[in-house]
């Protein structure tokens, strides 16, 4: 979707963004029902709309008009894509962020035990053991401002990963998170292979920003921002993009990263493939975000997923950080189709191994399945290549239900197939049984169909 908007946003001074979004949202302060209602609808039923439009939403705080948007944001998520839930993991290459938040993966919510991070040249024995477990879809995650991490050993690990195969198949490319980079390490990652390149932002409001002290590279916060369009520029084709919650004002943050996506669709004609989402909670270790000055209710948080979902719906919702099984259920609800269900780190001992937190991963499917969702493994898009890639996130979006329900289908039943786990296989042959019949396609179930006692059989990697 298109947003109509002043181009003073990402173009001018961080000052004037300030005063800008800081315009929109007292200009919405007084929003009534009546208008956040017909906002709802216009952004519903529309490919244009206005950041006014999303002010006034964010603006009224009636819980009815929440409940009216997070269902408009998962009746419609539905409609295009059906009802699947891509399932990922991690592997932490890096000990180097200060601020110790609880959505990092290798921290040890309950005891405040830290995990170390996995040796660089581990990276390829880590990622067997997370697609031995079933995954198909891995983040690597690093912050090259840790004294210990090596950037030519991490593409080298990547090298060594791309040649892993299952079987006679070979695996999807792995998908990088790290910050910061410079123009020449873009460039390397940009001829190399992996699936997509993802730039989290810390905060779009300057000052909170540098009012958290980082050092070197990560100083900058303007190299922070712009780190997305120099990717694109250094010839990286698949971007994430995504922020953390609870630093400044949700609503400033949520204004700003769509003002952003929108510029670099307009200059670059590039959408992000991924959204990640997470909000800082308790666990800071150094204090700092404890808590958090703009801390970021279950509601507030289900209104940006459904704001993001509705606005971008060709970029897949992702929830990085965990949550209890109720609110997970809410956000998936409200429009997130990707969650992360592990990490791969090292433990105290220096011993790898899957690290999970307080999310098992056998645990999370059944959980999926149990809501009405099947979980999904999929990743044909990077199977095909850039040409699906294009035809999922900018063309015919239509068509791709099929595509994505039919593959969720296949990648699931190869999961149940491998792993003999009774109670998955009996709650996944029942959500199999359901979601076939959401197929918008009689052919295209009857070819599903054919597949799925091909993998019975023992073929592999039949995604459409």
């Amino acid at each position: 979707m298109a947003i109509t908007a002043t181009n003073d946003m990402f173009e001018n001074s961080p000052d004037s963004n300030e005063r800008y979004v800081g315009k929109l949202l007292d200009e919405a302060s007084m929003t009534q029902v009546d208008r956040a209602r017909k906002a709802i609808e216009k952004l519903a039923d529309s490919d244009i709309f206005s950041p006014k439009d999303i002010a006034a939403i964010l603006a009224c705080e009636n819980p009815d008009v929440t409940e009216e948007l997070c269902g408009s944001a998962g009746k419609l998520n539905e409609r295009k894509y059906g009802k699947w839930i891509n399932v990922f993991a991690t592997i932490d290459l890096s000990d180097g962020c200060r601020l110790r938040c609880s959505k990092c993966p290798p921290i040890d919510i309950d005891t405040g035990r830290v995990f170390k991070p996995a040796d660089i040249t581990a990276t390829s024995g880590l990622f067997k053991t997370l697609t031995d477990l079933g995954h198909n879809r891995v983040v690597l995650t690093a912050c090259t401002m840790d004294p210990s991490f090596e950037f030519d050993a991490m593409m080298e690990s990547i090298g060594r990963i791309n040649k892993i195969r299952k079987g006679d198949l070979r695996l999807p490319p792995v998908d990088l998170n790290v910050f910061p980079l410079d123009n020449k390490q873009l460039e390397t990652i940009a001829g190399a292979e992996i699936g997509a390149c993802r730039f989290d932002q810390i905060t779009y409001h300057r000052r909170t920003y540098d009012n958290l002290r980082f050092t070197g590279r990560g100083a900058n916060y303007l190299d922070r921002i712009a780190a997305p369009e120099k990717a694109v520029k250094a010839g990286i084709k698949n971007i994430g993009m995504g922020i953390s919650f609870g630093f400044h004002d949700y609503r400033y943050e949520l204004l700003c990263l769509l003002k952003h996506i929108e510029r670099i669709k307009n200059v670059y004609g590039v959408s992000p493939i991924t959204i990640n989402l997470s909000r800082i909670k308790n666990g800071c270790a150094d204090g700092r975000a404890s808590r958090p000055l703009y801390g970021v209710t279950d509601d507030q948080f289900r209104k940006i997923t459904a704001l993001l979902s509705l606005s971008v719906p060709e970029a897949d919702l992702t929830l990085v950080n965990d949550e209890p099984p109720e609110t997970r259920t809410k956000l998936i609800k409200a429009g997130i189709r990707r969650l992360q269900t592990g990490t791969c780190a090292e433990n105290e001992k220096r011993e790898s191994s899957p690290l999970n937190e307080r999310r098992n991963f056998h645990n999370t499917l059944l959980e999926i399945m149990g809501n009405g969702y099947i979980p999904s493994f999929c990743a044909s898009c990077y199977h095909k290549g850039d040409k699906r890639l294009k035809f999922k996130y900018t063309g015919k979006r239509s068509l791709i239900k099929r595509f994505c329900l039919s593959n969720a289908v296949l990648s699931f039943k190869e999961y149940i197939e491998e792993h003999d786990m009774k109670e998955a296989r009996e709650t996944g042959d029942g959500i199999i049984e359901e979601i076939m019949r959401d197929i918008p396609s009689k052919n295209w179930r009857d070819a599903t169909k054919s597949r799925l006692v091909r993998i019975e059989r023992g073929e592999r990697c039949l995604h459409f």
